[in-house]
């Protein structure tokens, strides 16, 4: 079993974690003078929001005997080497269009629709150090810290 830290945040993660988070905390302190208790509600609300999405986003790859395991807070995701066409490194994923899912505050993830049409699949933190595995069903595109090492190591286990 090979444990795959995630990538760094990329750019774009970055800018909009932080400041959504530093404008939430300025508008709270901003506001804390004189609110009522449904802004207090409105802004513990949005802050479990935050807490909601950061859970569903993924925190490592493990790659076992049985296949990528996609690690996430609340339900992990696992793609069997048995449905794995193909995996490659990618320097970057292709423009798509977000469905249902996160765009860019802590990760991305979710499910994606590409220039074709095809839904996709991404659990990444950084667009730009992408590995895309096609497997019979979906595509994946996930982001480990070391790509190469990954994509060799699902190799070698897939060709088993």
């Amino acid at each position: 079993m090979e444990k795959y830290a995630l990538a760094p945040w990329d750019k774009a993660v970055k800018f909009f974690t932080w400041s959504t988070i530093f404008i939430f905390i300025f508008l709270y302190i901003l506001l804390w003078p004189g609110t009522d208790i449904w802004t207090h509600a409105i802004f513990i609300i949005t802050f479990l929001l935050f807490g909601t999405i950061y859970i569903f986003g993924p925190r490592s790859y493990i790659v076992d005997e049985n296949g990528i395991l996609i690690n996430r807070l609340v339900g992990s995701i696992t793609i069997p080497y048995k449905e794995i066409l193909n995996v490659e490194k990618v320097e970057q994923m292709e423009n798509l269009i977000r469905l249902l899912g996160n765009g860019g505050f802590f990760s991305y993830y979710g499910t994606f629709m590409n220039e074709n049409n095809v839904k996709v699949k991404v659990y990444a933190t950084n667009s730009r150090q992408m590995v895309k595995i096609t497997t019979k069903k979906m595509i994946y595109y996930l982001s480990p810290r070391d790509p190469e090492a990954f994509v060799r190591e699902i190799k070698k286990n897939v060709n088993k």
